[in-house]
This record gives C-alpha cells, structure tokens and sequence, in this order.
C-alpha cells in the first residue's frame, strides 16, 4: 500500500515461476516481467494491489526485495505472506519507508513453511507430430524440394496415407497433429482419411487449426483475420470430427491446437471460449504462443518453432515455459494447464522463392534434433511435439526420406521412449 504515484518491487530470489497482480481498483495499472513488477495509480488517494509470487529453488537464506517509488518518497507499507496453504494465509514479515528507495529481506525459511505447493496430476505423457495432408504424386517433382519422401505418396489415397502413418507409428509417435482449415473440402476428406488409418494402426489425431486462413473480406484484398470464423471453425472440428475414435482426448476432452493463436487478441479467445462452453462443447484448446496471459482461455500452450532460439538459450526456454504453464492455475485457477515441448530436426526454406527472408538452421547430422530432444526432455514437458512429421517444403521433416532414410525415424522412436519413461507418475 502506498501513496506514491508509481512503484517498482523486485524479488532478488529464486528463479520465479509466475506472478500475478489483483489490485483492489481499476485505478492501478500494473506491467513487467518476470522478477518485477511496475505499479502506477490514478488520482491521489492510497492504492493498494495484491501479488502472489510462485519461486523454485528458493536456495539462499533470504529473499531480497527491491523497492523505488517515484517520483519522489512516499510512505509505503509492504506485507509478505506465505500462502503455500491457500486457506491459511500466514503474515511472515511486515516493512514500512518512508524512502523513495528500500532493499528489505525475508528469511526463506519462513516462506518455505508448508510447502512445497503441488503443480497436480499432469496428463499421461504424448509424442505427437506435425503432419501435412497436402501432397499430391506431383509435388515429389517440384525443384523447390530439398528432399522427397522414400516412398512417395498422395494424401488424396488412404492406403497410401496408411504407409506413412505406419513409419509415424514405428517412430514411437502416439499421434499426428494434422494441419487443418475449416472451409475446404479436400482438408475434410483428406482428414478423414486420416482419422480411419490412425484407428486401425492404434494411433490418435489432433488437428492443428490453420488460424491465418481464418480470414474474411472480398477477394483480392488484405483479408483481415475474423474471430467468428475462428469460433466456427472449432466448432466444426468438434462437431464432425471429435467423435471419431481416434481423435485424441485428454480427461475425456477432445484436444485442438491452435497455430500462432496470439494473431487473435486474448479478448477474441475470451468470447471463443465462452461460447464454446455456453454450448457445452468441452474442448482442450492448445495454443501456439508465447504469451502466457493466453492460458486464461487456453489449456495448454507449445511453440511450433524453436529452431529459432539460439542453443545455449533452448534449455532455460523450455524449463521457464514449462514452469510457468504447469503453475498457472496456481495463481489463476482452473484446471493444471499442459505444456508441449516442441522439437523439430534443423529448418531450410531456401528453395522457396516467396519467402522474403529465408532462413536455414541445419541438421548437424541429426545432432541438433537430438539436441532438442535432450533440452525439451530435461524440462519436463507434458507432451512432447515434432515439428514436423511431413513439413518437406520447409526441411523440418523426419519421415523416411530419400536424404536422410530412416535415421529421424530411428531417433525419434529412441528419445520417445526415453521421454515417456521419465515422464510417467
């Protein structure tokens, strides 16, 4: 609580999970990142805000808090409570200043007291895989291929699609994420195909829903991105596909991912989600995206990319996006939020002409996928999803191909088994 018109707090601690403010009025606009937090109120009265602060490896005696009003001193009083029981909050240290800026300590023992709070059951562990339905015999010929499938297919063929879905199976794969819009036919047909050969090999399927398709407008104009379309896109995937055996679930619930879902406004995905409920279809929405704030109406999130993050940084990435995800509704409620870990074997989009920045990330031989594979792994993750199953154009595929054979096949089905060992209960 204070009288000052803006207010900086850090917590000089323990890596920190999650943070969230709940202040007493919409008077007091808050931002920041992970260890601080910026206040600033309207108007001249005292404002007050609560923060519920969520650490790991708490292992030093005190935790340090950093305090800088602004912008002159006024008086200020902080209160710090441990609530790793919830129904019991417990006052463990009191401070008041009169200073524009303060470093006071709190013995970490008194926070430890009762904990450590417990993350929940998390989900029976999932290799999963990015799978395109959108090849056709022709496409093997393009010069804009770096590599072909080893044995070339049609996704407009069942049979064939069932050999490729048979390597994905003796990858250790236990489904495909098939890449999916709402309003073609030939996305329907050929998912349905899918969803028929993956129940005979005992494989389940998601769909990752194409959300820059989701646009509206007249043709040949920028076509803005419409949230309507988006919400009835989902529930058409409900509708037709979700009863299908092999579509997955998760606690009963059927699982959608959602590419790069931050191009909608979390303000969209609050009216989606509310409608989706008001009409009872129970989906378990899974988000492409790196703002946290989205698991508000999401319940989990991935990345589909990571071969953008330099190497030295992947591992602290995965490990704080796990964290942060696995703890939200700590701090937030609801149900624990799942996080998929994304790992794919290098990127090379250089063939493709359209493209105004190309951009490659190699192979190393397989050692960068197995790179991937032991950062992701070492963080935890729920699930864990390559990208991509059948991504030629962009060289992020591990399908059997004519370049590498079955070496990513092989990988694969190794980490796979080394990944649902760690993560079982």
């Amino acid at each position: 609580m204070t009288e000052a018109a803006a207010a900086d707090l850090t917590l000089e601690a323990g890596p920190i999970g999650n943070i969230s403010v709940r202040p007493d009025d919409r008077g007091l606009h808050v931002r920041g990142d992970r260890h601080r937090r910026a206040f600033a109120r309207e108007g001249a009265r005292t404002r007050e805000a609560h923060v519920s602060v969520i650490a790991t490896d708490l292992s030093q005696r005190t935790a340090r808090w950093h305090l800088t009003l602004g912008p002159s001193a006024s008086p200020t009083d902080i209160e710090i409570y441990n609530e790793n029981d919830a129904t019991r909050p417990r006052l463990v240290d009191r401070f008041h200043t009169d200073h524009q800026e303060e470093t006071f300590e709190t013995p970490i023992a008194s926070l430890l007291a009762g904990g450590p709070v417990s993350p929940g059951v998390s989900p029976p562990p999932l290799t999963l895989a990015v799978y395109y339905p959108w090849y056709l015999h022709a496409d093997w010929n393009s010069e804009r291929l770096r590599d072909q499938a080893l044995y070339q297919y049609s996704t407009e063929f069942p049979d064939e699609i069932a050999r490729s879905l048979t390597d994905a199976r003796d990858a250790g794969l236990n489904g495909v994420v098939v890449s999916w819009r709402g309003d073609t036919d030939w996305n329907d047909r050929r998912l349905r195909y899918v969803l028929d050969d993956a129940q005979r090999l005992g494989l389940k399927v998601s769909i990752l829903v194409e959300t820059l398709w989701a646009t509206e407008g007249p043709e040949g104009t920028v076509k803005p991105l419409n949230a309507d379309k988006m919400r009835s896109w989902i529930e058409k995937a409900l509708d037709v596909f979700a009863s299908h055996p092999a579509f997955l679930r998760t606690n009963g619930r059927p699982v959608v991912f959602v590419y790069l879902a931050d191009a909608f406004p979390l303000e969209d995905w609050r009216a989606i989600a509310a409608s989706l409920r008001q009409t009872r279809r129970n989906v378990f929405l899974v988000g492409d995206t790196l703002d946290l704030t989205y698991l508000e109406s999401f319940d989990g999130v991935f990345t589909y990319a990571t071969v953008g993050i330099p190497q030295p940084a992947l591992g602290p990435f995965y490990r704080d996006q796990a964290l942060r995800t696995q703890s939200f509704h700590l701090l937030a409620g609801g149900e624990r939020r799942v996080y998929a870990a994304t790992v794919s074997p290098g990127y090379d989009d250089t063939l493709l002409v359209d493209r105004e920045t190309p951009f490659k990330v190699d192979r190393a031989n397989g050692g960068y996928f197995d790179l991937q594979w032991r950062a992701a792994t070492a963080a935890e993750p729920d699930w864990i999803v390559v990208t991509s199953w059948n991504e030629f154009w962009e060289n992020t595929h591990i399908e059997p191909s004519v370049l590498y054979g079955r070496q990513y096949q092989l990988r694969t089905r190794a980490w796979s088994n080394i990944f649902r060992r760690r993560a079982e209960p």
